[in-house]
């Protein structure tokens, strides 16, 4: 993504004269020279983590800037869309805008907030937060049309719903075909023309879908070829650009090693690529360190895209294994949530860890609250632990544990029957009133038999709702369930 000069000659030819960027341009050193030559301004807002020469634009909005004051620096958890957000504020203040017109906004915000997978704290809990009310009120025809496609219901719209449901659709557009119609459907006020849109992002979504499943085999294939490098590097001729960022970010979760998957244009002899790690591994450090061998680079410590000429993929899966191998992949952790430290809630009564065996796999699954008492496991309690949401990176949904449930009932559910449905009976240590509530492990279905009907379990969990006012049901989102070995 970014400026390109094809982009930027169709611009001059319809008289533009300013151009202002959101999430990108930092690294366009190039493009932006070209745009003076155009006699074409450009103020950059960004978040991402910009080159050592800086592009000679009119401004640049980005707290990552070497330059950055610390007053400056507060803001580098801000998402691209929070970067775009304050110079907005800016110009509404300095020019006398009522503070509804910026509270109009905030919908658009949030969705950009909680999409870019920033650390939901500070300040970017607070724009996710108000946004969020204002998106489950919101009176723009194209959300409002989106929402139904998507089968969510105003006024119980949550952080997921935009990241699984919203973001998806709005995304598709710019990875599949034209950005240009996202940002019509954001911005229409017919109803009409909004249902066109997202009609047009559905069909587009779908096919995102299903482009990202077939690719996903082709990069597993490749992956398979180098089974021992600690950083994997794949590339095809002709591979959807738009996706690539996507099927990058799967691979390292399924793997947990750094991934860089590219695309050859075979005519231009360049590639194009997106890279995603976890922590430990800096790609952006990683990119500038063969910068020299790079086209254009940019993005942050565990996301980023490239292009590079294709003849030397070779030297650079070279490099980032001896970037690995010397330890330089974890340098200068520039990524923001790196250095958030967790912040226990205040009624947590007990933090453990508990190993879970997941095709002999072992992870530790961290509990936030061990329950003893059952004053949360009802509508009451599920609203009072909304409270602390919008829930996301930094700050991550409450886990609880519970110990010594009884298996009241369990049966298969789901499309393909392959969910694991469970029946408990809960008892409060304090009052021994018993409560009782349902559970879904996910895939779980193979552990039918292994939990008896009267059985004891322990059972890890999220509380969950459809946050409908009449029924006020919760039920579990279950993360781990084991036969109980407490008291036993």
């Amino acid at each position: 993504c970014g400026l390109n000069n094809t982009a930027l000659d169709i611009l001059k030819q319809r008289g533009t004269q300013l151009i202002i960027t959101t999430d990108c341009a930092s690294s366009d050193v190039e493009q932006i020279h070209y745009a003076n030559e155009l006699g074409i301004q450009v103020i950059i807002t960004d978040h991402h983590n910009p080159p050592h020469e800086l592009p000679t634009a009119y401004a640049m909005v980005n707290p990552w800037r070497a330059d950055a004051t610390e007053d400056d620096q507060l803001f580098r958890p801000l998402s691209g869309a929070g970067m775009a957000f304050k110079l907005v504020q800016a110009l509404y203040r300095t020019y006398k805008r009522p503070l509804e017109d910026e509270m109009d906004l905030l919908d658009l915000v949030a969705i950009g907030t909680i999409a870019d997978i920033v650390p939901l704290i500070g300040e970017n809990h607070i724009l996710a937060r108000l946004g969020m009310q204002k998106l489950n009120m919101t009176n723009k025809p194209g959300l409002q049309a989106l929402m139904r496609k998507a089968n969510l219901q105003p006024g119980r719209i949550r952080e997921r719903d935009i990241a699984y449901g919203l973001a998806p659709r709005i995304n598709a557009a710019g990875r599949m075909k034209d950005a240009s119609i996202a940002f019509h459907l954001l911005t229409t006020e017919s109803e009409e023309d909004a249902v066109n849109y997202v009609a047009q992002l559905e069909e587009l979504n779908i096919a995102r879908q299903q482009q990202t499943e077939t690719l996903m085999r082709s990069v597993r294939e490749e992956a398979q070829h180098h089974p021992h490098d600690s950083v994997i590097l794949v590339s095809g001729d002709d591979w959807h650009e738009g996706i690539l960022g996507l099927v990058a970010g799967k691979l390292v979760e399924e793997i947990n090693k750094p991934v860089f998957v590219l695309s050859n244009d075979i005519q231009k002899r360049l590639s194009r690529g997106s890279a995603r790690s976890q922590k430990g591994f800096n790609v952006i450090e990683a990119l500038r360190n063969f910068s020299g061998h790079l086209e254009r680079y940019g993005g942050h410590a565990q996301a980023a895209g490239f292009t590079i000429e294709t003849a030397s993929i070779q030297a650079f899966r070279q490099h980032l294994l001896e970037w690995q191998t010397t330890g330089n992949g974890a340098a200068v952790e520039d990524d923001i949530a790196a250095s958030i430290e967790p912040v226990p809630l205040e009624t947590v009564e007990e933090v453990v860890q508990v190993e879970t065996v997941v095709e002999q796999a072992t992870f530790v699954q961290k509990v936030d609250l061990v329950l003893h008492k059952t004053d949360l496991l009802n509508y009451a309690g599920y609203k009072k632990l909304r409270e602390l949401s919008p829930f996301g990176a930094s700050n991550p949904e409450p886990i609880f544990k519970m110990e010594r449930a009884r298996v009241i009932d369990r049966w298969a559910s789901g499309m393909n029957r392959q969910n694991l449905r469970l029946k408990l009976a809960v008892a409060d240590a304090k009052t021994g009133a018993t409560t009782h509530v349902t559970g879904t492990l996910t895939r779980g279905a193979a552990q039918l038999e292994t939990f008896e009907r009267g059985s004891l379990v322990d059972v890890v969990f999220r509380i969950e709702s459809s946050e409908d006012e009449i029924r006020r049901e919760i039920w579990l989102k279950i993360l781990d369930v084991q036969k109980s070995s407490v008291g036993v």
